[in-house]
């Protein structure tokens, strides 16, 4: 009985923990690792693995402050699919409300340790703790006060930064203690279909976010104007894929980006049946979205991939 119990304990807990997200900030934070790598800088996979634990933690906190204090428009949400709305686990009342809050505020401990190990013990670059500081910062008061970024219509570009800017470079920076153009052009695409994925989990919430005073995107906009915006995310995540790949890449690697448009036409027509009031293609928007996402994640991670065992390969025959 009692290992049945700690049982459904954890399994609360991994939901509380948002896991499907996970990928969306730490391999952008291996992309950047990757590249160092790809440029010729000798990788330490210490660093690699202690950098990738903090911004794993920082993806907790921010979930775990999210869930406590989204606790009010979540309970009145009745519109939430499998990708909004939280993880609905303190709805359940099997959690105590309180639990995630004191979770992160714990959690910020081992954050900051994090921080000053890379800095001090292991010699990474003077911006290491500021970068760190940021995404703390975005990702704990994205929905806690005083800040709540989410509220203030904030939240959106914050996260396109953090989850696209800040992961590849941070990968990058700490391996190598400066950044790297073909960094923040590689993050470029990443940074619009995040920002899409945000915009389109906004819209099951929407009725719900606005009886909270929750003004976001599509809450301050409305549901056509914010739709055009996650169109034009959309297609400028396929624009700036190919960009990128162009000026990062040679030639067999230009055209990488065409897996991407089946994926982009999907989401245009899905945007359509969900101007129409359809529930279900909601949901498949959403799931789409963060498709969408991860593939323009795995484009050049697969690209890098490749080429450096390719690298291993002629060095090795030579």
């Amino acid at each position: 009985m009692g290992r049945v119990v700690l049982n459904e304990r954890v399994r609360l807990w991994v939901r509380l923990s948002r896991p499907k997200f996970h990928f969306a900030g730490l391999l952008p934070f291996f992309l950047g690792v990757l590249l160092a790598e790809f440029y010729g800088y000798h990788t330490s996979a210490p660093i690699a693995l202690l950098g990738a634990s903090g911004v794993l933690l920082i993806m907790l906190i921010t979930y775990y402050f999210g869930e406590y204090f989204d606790y009010e428009s979540d309970s009145v949400n009745t519109e939430f699919n499998s990708y909004s709305g939280g993880s609905r686990v303190l709805q359940t009342g099997k959690v105590k409300r309180s639990s995630p809050l004191w979770v992160a505020i714990v959690l910020v401990l081992p954050v900051i340790a994090i921080g000053l190990m890379l800095r001090f013990h292991f010699g990474c670059g003077p911006l290491t703790i500021p970068l760190g500081v940021l995404g703390l910062i975005a990702g704990a008061f994205y929905s806690a006060k005083p800040a709540q970024w989410a509220y203030r219509g904030l939240g959106e570009p914050l996260i396109a930064i953090c989850y696209g800017w800040l992961t590849v470079n941070a990968g990058y920076y700490l391996q190598t203690n400066e950044f790297s153009f073909i960094g923040t052009l590689i993050s470029l695409p990443i940074m619009t279909s995040i920002a899409a994925v945000i915009v389109a989990n906004q819209f099951p919430d929407l009725a719900a976010d606005r009886s909270v005073g929750k003004n976001n995107l599509v809450v301050k906009l409305g549901r056509r104007l914010s739709m055009g915006i996650f169109r034009l995310l959309v297609l400028l995540t396929l624009s700036l894929s190919f960009f990128a790949s162009v000026c990062a890449f040679s030639f067999p690697y230009h055209f990488a980006p065409l897996i991407l448009v089946p994926v982009v036409v999907v989401l245009l027509l899905q945007s359509v049946e969900v101007m129409q009031g359809s529930p279900q293609a909601l949901e498949r928007l959403c799931a789409n979205t963060i498709m969408l996402n991860l593939i323009v994640i795995l484009l050049p991670f697969t690209a890098l991939i490749y080429e450096l065992v390719r690298r291993l390969f002629i060095v090795n025959w030579t």
